[in-house]
């Protein structure tokens, strides 16, 4: 098994009870919390190759649109000999598991959740997830962007000021002006009160 593993974030936070971050920390000396927060940027996985020796982890998510861009995900590291595993997350039971005495799905709900609760009450309890400190901590990120570079400067809203103001004829057009956003805000809030 590799020495890196890559954890990677997706919509569970959680720091304890994390199936894919506790076995991440439990089989891996070093460990990458991973967080895309632009789901276009997924590319970043097509760079991982066989000699970069890591495996990627992360827990389960269920809407049909993130399943397809998993699938291809998946595709992608098998065909990178990426080493890759995912966990149930957030979930009781996987949806395969619950099925009528003849093996097709429930079409009523209550059920469904009756057999769904025996299922789950009778599976030997869940482990602990425990998550295993790491002692040295590296800093992978040095050339990210900096959030000075993506937030807007200070005071960036005053220059609306000199340009902008409601018109007086018709609340609903804009036209420029010099005149200070006080007195757009003043003389239309008189109208609305």
């Amino acid at each position: 098994m590799s020495s890196t593993g890559i954890f990677w974030i997706r919509e569970d936070f959680r720091i304890e009870n994390n199936p894919a971050l506790s076995f991440a920390t439990q089989n891996h000396d070093n460990v990458i919390a991973l967080y895309i927060y632009n789901n276009d940027e997924l590319e970043i996985f097509s760079k991982f190759n066989k000699k970069d020796k890591l495996s990627v982890y992360w827990n389960k998510i269920y809407e049909p649109d993130v399943i397809a861009r998993g699938k291809k995900i998946r595709d992608l590291f098998i065909k990178n000999e990426i080493n890759y595993k995912y966990f149930k997350g957030n979930i009781l039971n996987e949806f395969q598991e619950i099925t009528k005495n003849d093996g097709t799905p429930f079409k009523v709900f209550t059920p469904f959740w009756r057999n769904a609760e025996q299922v789950y009450l009778n599976k030997p309890t869940s482990k602990n997830y425990i998550i295993k400190k790491k002692t040295k901590k590296i800093s992978y990120f040095k050339k990210c962007i900096e959030p000075n570079d993506i937030l807007p400067k200070k005071n960036w809203y005053k220059k609306f000021d000199k340009y902008w103001k409601v018109s007086e004829n018709d609340s609903k057009k804009y036209h420029l002006s010099k005149e200070p956003l006080n007195y757009l805000l003043t003389s239309n809030m008189a109208k609305f009160m």
